[in-house]
C-alpha cells in the first residue's frame, strides 16, 4: 500500500501542476472561449417596384446584432455581390430608393441579408429575386359575361389561371364592379383581392391589395382596381388562384357561370371558391369565374 501510494504521488503532482499551468495561462494571457456568430436572419421577401426593391426579413435570434448586410448579385448566389449595410434592429431596406441611383428596369437582381455581431457575421438568408420594371396598364380579362347574382357566401372566390411560357409580371388587381338594378344595391364595400398559389395553397408575398369599390379607379371593363404594393412575378407554367373576399349579404358579386375571356399571358381554367378554415376548393372548368376578378400586368 505505502509502494503504491509512493508511486502514485508524483503523477498527482504532475497533474496537479499541469492544472494549475493551465489556470494560471489563462489568467495571464487573457485567454476567453470564443462565441459563435450569430443565427441568420430568415424569411427575406423582395417586392419589385418601378427602379426599386423593397426587402424585409425576419431578424436573426441573436440579441446582440449591430448591422445587417443586404447583399445584392446579378446572378443566384453572386460570389461578388454589392455589400449594403443596414443597421440593426432595423429589418428592412428598399433598394434604389433616393438618395441611392434607382434600380434598371427590366433587370432581375438577387438578395440575401446577414446579421454583423462582435463574435462576427452569420450564414446568408435565403436569396430572394426581384426585378423592377415600370407599370403597365394591360389588363388580363379582356370580356365579361355575367351570370347569376348573389351575395349569399362568405369566403374567397375567384378564379384559376395557368401561366403562359413566359414568368408574368404583376401590378395590380381587380374586382367586376355591380352598378345596381332595380332590386339589388350597387357595390359599395371594401374588398381584399388578393393571389394564390395553388400548389402550396399559401398567399404569394405582396400580391394582395384591398379595393374601395366605390372609390377606386375603374378600367374600360368596370372592373375597379387597386395597386400592388411593388410588381409581383408569377413564374411560368405555374397555376395560381385570384379571388376576392365576399362576406354573407354584403355586396353583390357574380356565380361562376360567368363566362371571360383572357389576354393569352395566361389561361383561366376554371373557378375556385375557400370557406375558412377550409382549403381551396375547384369548382366549374373552363373560361369561368367567380366575382370575376381580374389582374393588371
Amino acid at each position: 500500500m505505502i509502494d503504491a501510494f509512493v508511486f502514485l504521488t508524483p503523477i498527482l503532482v504532475l497533474c496537479i501542476v499541469a492544472l494549475l499551468g493551465f489556470v494560471g495561462c489563462n489568467l495571464v494571457y487573457g485567454v476567453t472561449p470564443i462565441n459563435p456568430p450569430p443565427g441568420a436572419p430568415s424569411n427575406l421577401i423582395a417586392t419589385a417596384g418601378d427602379g426599386t426593391v423593397q426587402l424585409t426579413w425576419d431578424p436573426s435570434p441573436d440579441d446582440d446584432v449591430t448591422t445587417y448586410h443586404v447583399k445584392r448579385g446579378l446572378v443566384a448566389m453572386d460570389p461578388n455581390p454589392v455589400i449594403l449595410p443596414v443597421t440593426a434592429p432595423t429589418t428592412s431596406y428598399t433598394d434604389g430608393a433616393a438618395p441611392m441611383p434607382p434600380l434598371v428596369d427590366g433587370t432581375t437582381y438577387h438578395y440575401r441579408v446577414s446579421a454583423i455581431d462582435p463574435s462576427g457575421e452569420s450564414l446568408d438568408s435565403n436569396e430572394a429575386p426581384a426585378t423592377p420594371a415600370v407599370p403597365s396598364n394591360m389588363y388580363f380579362v379582356a370580356s365579361v359575361v355575367p351570370g347569376t347574382l348573389r351575395n349569399n357566401f362568405t369566403g374567397w372566390a375567384g378564379m384559376v389561371i395557368q401561366v403562359g411560357p413566359s414568368d408574368l409580371m404583376v401590378f395590380g388587381l381587380g374586382r367586376f364592379f355591380f352598378a345596381g338594378n332595380g332590386t339589388s344595391p350597387a357595390n359599395t364595400g371594401t374588398h381584399t383581392i388578393k393571389i394564390v398559389d395553388a400548389e402550396s395553397g399559401a398567399d404569394v408575398p405582396g400580391g394582395s391589395v384591398s379595393v374601395n369599390m366605390l372609390t377606386a379607379p375603374r378600367n374600360a371593363n368596370n372592373f375597379s382596381f387597386g395597386d400592388l404594393p411593388g410588381s409581383v412575378t408569377l413564374g411560368a407554367n405555374r397555376v395560381y388562384y385570384v379571388v376576392s373576399q365576399e362576406t354573407l349579404n354584403a355586396d353583390y358579386f357574380y356565380d361562376d357561370d360567368t363566362m371571360v375571356t383572357e389576354a393569352s399571358v395566361a389561361s383561366i381554367t376554371g373557378s375556385v371558391f375557400k370557406i375558412d378554415p377550409s382549403p381551396y376548393m375547384m369548382h366549374a372548368t373552363g373560361s369561368v369565374a367567380y366575382v370575376p376578378v381580374d389582374f393588371r400586368y
